[in-house]
């Protein structure tokens, strides 16, 4: 096939694709934070559009046309993210290959164990670039050069629906209005250049005569039909070239109104159209072990986990320990000011936890620790975390699981937890409040890592830390801090709280709990951990499970409504250590050694 030949209908038809791939494209903004990224989209999406138009005038071959919109594509990436390594800062060789191969798979990371907004790092951006690189290229070469606009519609659907599957609450209205617009101007396009080839351009009026040209306008026979001559215009067409007109977009418009009523009302007449998860639904308080349970957000979003189907089983376990404790899906160490997140180290396939995992980061051989055993059956929870007691020793599971070196944190390889039944050997580490009272100094690379705070964390939270925590060393601090959480400072657990909940572990929801003084576990553990990290305290927090409730024959039952989170504070020679700051209602005692003794 040999690409359009017109100019001005080339660029017209060219500059609707680029139109519709950026409203479609429109949509991945709540998936990213910030907006500055959509700016690099724009780049390749421009330079793919500009081009594909030269390439289809001066070559008149299609799959040349293709060929150097795939090198100008890949050129325009090398340079926006791998230009350092790259030929005259553009040119890609095997080291950009290596580079973007990287950043892709610390990209992908990022979306597996963040939900969205996901922060705008280089991995995740080429990521966004680069697949709407790819539909737009796809968008042109089907709309503009196989002149298939209607066709050209798949892609730009499949992007859509990637944010509208993700959202918990799907997209909003204008992200619609922007995509439909944007598809509304490509299909309009090709529907007007097919007008304006057989010779005349059509008014709206039905029935009606034809419009003739204003008198004394030249004119010239084309069989039967009647044409202006090159670069004239009809009345009402105000673009000549650019076939965006009336006769085109009226049906179009109906079309869209239809389609828009549709979608308002059949939601309604449908039963089981809301927005229940993929897949079969849990029913709360059955039991049942076979639904498919959400993921448990790993970024401190876990009210719904406590209020939504909170009497769904997730998971449950039999263990020689005699006190269970609390299960750990991840920590999360990476505080930016909004929320808590766990950051990514380097996994390495060596680092399977069938074949042992190390002493845990700290844990001296004074501390007094117990080996036990547990084996962990899960129904429909579906994590890429492995849940297991802290710190395990070894996990004997199926699949590719890999443990974090500095978080303990074990992460599926291409595998998640739905369905696992696997045994976790462990330890449970017992230190003595006189160590944790006689621990030494914090090792420097711990405190300049684990103590960071944003610039702009409110004052008023400093100041609480300092007043309530007092003077003396990190554990009387840390143990003055808990009580005041759990007794002393006139807090309420409630999960009943304004909000969605996705910002209560941001640095405004910790002051103004430390002000009101009533929240739920997410509150207890982000303030604890914040207010711990301003007094130079090594902090984090954990996500995970309450124990659950013991049942026949040992066993014990995990339900979504056991879904919680507690700081975890580091001491020298111990490691990481579990504190409760959550009332006791919620969470029964506190752990012993966090409980200094007379």
């Amino acid at each position: 096939m040999t690409p359009d030949g017109r100019p001005r209908a080339a660029v017209a038809a060219a500059g609707a694709a680029l139109a519709a791939s950026l409203g479609v494209a429109a949509a991945l903004l709540p998936l990213i934070r910030d907006t500055g990224w959509f700016s690099a989209v724009f780049v390749v999406l421009a330079s793919i559009t500009v081009s594909g138009v030269l390439a289809r005038q001066l070559l008149r071959w299609l799959p040349a046309a293709v060929a150097v919109q795939v090198i100008v594509f890949a050129f325009t990436v090398t340079a926006l993210f791998a230009r350092d390594a790259a030929v005259w800062g553009m040119l890609p060789g095997p080291d950009v290959w290596e580079q973007l191969r990287a950043l892709a798979a610390a990209g992908t990371q990022v979306t597996r164990d963040q939900p969205p907004p996901v922060p705008a790092t280089r991995g995740v951006l080429l990521l966004a670039v680069t697949g709407a690189g790819v539909v737009g290229l796809l968008v042109d070469v089907i709309a503009v050069s196989l002149r298939q606009p209607a066709v050209a519609g798949l892609p730009l659907l499949a992007v859509y629906c990637m944010p509208t599957a993700v959202l918990p609450k799907g997209l909003g209205w204008p992200y619609f209005v922007v995509a439909a617009a944007g598809f509304l101007v490509l299909i309009g396009a090709e529907a007007g250049d097919r007008v304006r080839a057989w010779g005349r351009m059509l008014d709206g009026d039905r029935g009606g005569p034809p419009r003739t040209p204003p008198p004394g306008t030249p004119q010239r026979k084309t069989g039967q039909l009647t044409t202006p001559p090159p670069g004239a215009s009809w009345p009402g067409v105000s673009w000549p070239g650019i076939p965006l007109f009336r006769t085109p977009l009226r049906g179009a418009h109906r079309m869209v109104v239809v389609v828009l009523a549709l979608a308002v009302v059949l939601p309604g007449l449908v039963p089981g159209l809301d927005e229940q998860l993929i897949g079969p639904r849990s029913e709360a308080g059955n039991g049942r072990e076979d639904s498919t349970i959400r993921v448990v957000n790993p970024i401190l979003d876990l009210r719904n986990d406590l209020t939504d189907r909170s009497d769904a089983v997730v998971l449950s376990y039999r263990t020689d320990d005699p006190a269970p404790e609390p299960l750990r899906i991840v920590t999360d160490d990476a505080f930016d000011g909004r929320t808590w997140s766990p950051s990514v180290g380097t996994l390495l396939r060596s680092q399977q936890v069938q074949s042992g995992m190390p002493v845990p980061p700290g844990l001296g051989p004074q501390v007094s620790t117990t080996t036990h055993s547990t084996q962990i059956s899960i129904g429909g929870l579906d994590e890429t975390y492995l849940p297991l007691p802290y710190p395990a020793t070894r996990v004997d599971v199926p699949g590719t699981w890999l443990w974090d070196a500095d978080t303990f944190n074990v992460v599926g390889w291409g595998v998640t937890t739905r369905g696992l039944s696997y045994q976790v050997d462990h330890l449970v580490v017992r230190p003595s409040p006189e160590q944790l009272a006689g621990a030494g100094p914090v090792p420097p690379a711990v405190a300049s890592r684990f103590t960071i705070l944003p610039e702009e964390l409110p004052a008023s939270i400093v100041q609480a830390a300092q007043r309530v925590a007092g003077p003396g060393n990190p554990y009387q601090q840390a143990t003055r801090l808990q009580s005041w959480f759990r007794s002393g400072g006139g807090f309420t657990y409630s999960e009943t709280l304004p909000g969605e909940g996705r910002g209560d572990s941001g640095g405004d929801a910790v002051a103004s709990f430390l002000h009101h003084r009533v929240g739920y576990c997410v509150h207890f553990a982000s303030a604890m951990a914040v207010m711990a990290r301003s007094l130079g305290i090594p902090a984090r927090v954990a996500v995970g499970f309450l124990p659950g409730e013991p049942g026949a024959e040992g066993r014990y039952t995990v339900r979504l409504r056991d879904a919680h989170a507690w700081p975890e504070l580091y001491f020298a020679g111990v490691g990481w250590v579990r504190f409760e700051p959550t009332p006791a209602g919620r969470t029964g005692t506190a752990p012993a050694w966090t409980v200094p003794q007379p």
